[in-house]
């Protein structure tokens, strides 16, 4: 059953309409209505102890269908009749003048800005070329060093990861109706007709000056680029050569997760820019950190879960120790499957902010 269908049963069980929306000279009563909608979202989560990214999800729609009845209200007739007697409207006539006068500012100079792209880091990625006929298969992973876990950090990682999410949304339309019966009463409306009166005449001047300054400012301002390049090294191979990384890069210590929930950023840096290239850590969280940790100035590393994509973050200026970014954890995220941080092997920072 139509929502509109329902709503005509419904009204007539009432008693409150004989005809519907428009009055006709035989109705006695009408409504009018309008709708709202409403919707609403509830998800389960399904897990084991791989996981998966990106996370599937699905969903399954449902509608409802609703109404709400005002009071039935009274309507009297309205009778129409013309005044005996008619007003006057003034009348205005516009007149437009626009002036251009040069304005010179002896004393006052303009600033130009000068857009530029200067290089602040280089990027690189060593590839390893076997001399021998060993193709490995497997690496054998090792983490050296120590890492102090930041305030909030949880450093233990959890024994089951999501694995789908299914949500039912459910999409509400509210009827809001208001029922109108004929009354028995009448109102006169009185129209009084109007002629044109006295002319006024109005002059409106619009200036548009052209500024002369004494001199000129120039200011180089723009955006950072980070080069990239690649680095090939030639060694005999192992059937499992050893990856070392640092021990800020191991999987419970990169920062994932704070306060139960995953992790989007903030804010950035004025002077923040992101560098690197597609594929250049699929799916290796741990090896997007160590390429920070290699790469002079990567000030933190920056991993997304949903695409398995990794950047590496880079501050210009002279700032000795510049904060990169400040990031928080929405509810929106799942723990360990949105943004994946840690900073590299300077002394750069990145900061957390709770709520934000």
């Amino acid at each position: 059953m139509t929502a509109f269908r329902f709503l005509q049963l419904s009204l007539s069980a009432l008693g409150v309409i004989t005809a519907l929306h428009a009055p006709t000279a035989s109705a006695q009563s009408w409504y009018s209505d309008s709708t709202s909608y409403t919707d609403s979202m509830t998800c389960t989560t399904s897990s084991d102890s791989t996981g998966v990214t990106p996370l599937p999800t699905s969903y399954d729609r449902h509608e409802e269908t609703s109404y709400f009845s005002e009071p039935v209200a009274t309507a009297d007739e309205t009778v129409y009749v013309t005044a005996n007697t008619t007003t006057a409207y003034p009348v205005t006539s516009w007149a437009y003048v626009t002036l251009h006068p040069t304005v010179t500012l002896d004393k006052t100079t303009s600033t130009r800005w000068l857009t530029t792209t200067p290089t602040i880091a280089t990027l690189t990625s060593t590839t390893v070329v076997c001399t021998n006929d060993v193709t490995p298969t497997s690496t054998a992973t090792v983490y050296t060093g120590t890492y102090t876990a930041i305030p909030g950090q949880n450093t233990t990682l959890p024994a089951a990861y999501p694995t789908s999410v299914a949500c039912t949304v459910t999409f509400t339309a509210l009827i809001h109706v208001w029922p109108t019966v004929q009354g028995t009463g009448t109102i006169t409306s009185t129209y009084t007709p109007s002629t044109a009166g006295e002319t006024t005449s109005t002059t409106i001047t619009y200036t548009w000056p052209t500024t002369v300054y004494r001199s000129t400012i120039l200011v180089t301002a723009g955006n950072n680029d980070i080069a990239a390049a690649t680095a090939t090294v030639s060694t005999a191979c192992e059937a499992t050569p050893t990856v070392t990384y640092e021990a800020r890069c191991a999987p419970s210590n990169l920062i994932a997760e704070m306060d139960g929930q995953g992790l989007d950023i903030l804010d950035f840096n004025p002077r923040f820019s992101f560098g690197g290239w597609y594929n250049m850590s699929y799916g290796d969280p741990s090896l997007c950190c160590q390429l920070c940790a290699d790469n002079t100035g990567c000030v933190a590393s920056v991993y997304w879960a949903q695409s398995d994509a990794c950047l590496l973050g880079y501050v210009g200026g002279d700032e000795k120790c510049p904060e990169a970014f400040t990031y928080h954890a929405p509810s929106y995220w799942q723990p360990r499957l949105a943004n994946i941080f840690q900073v590299g092997s300077g002394c750069g920072t990145i900061r957390y902010v709770p709520g934000g």
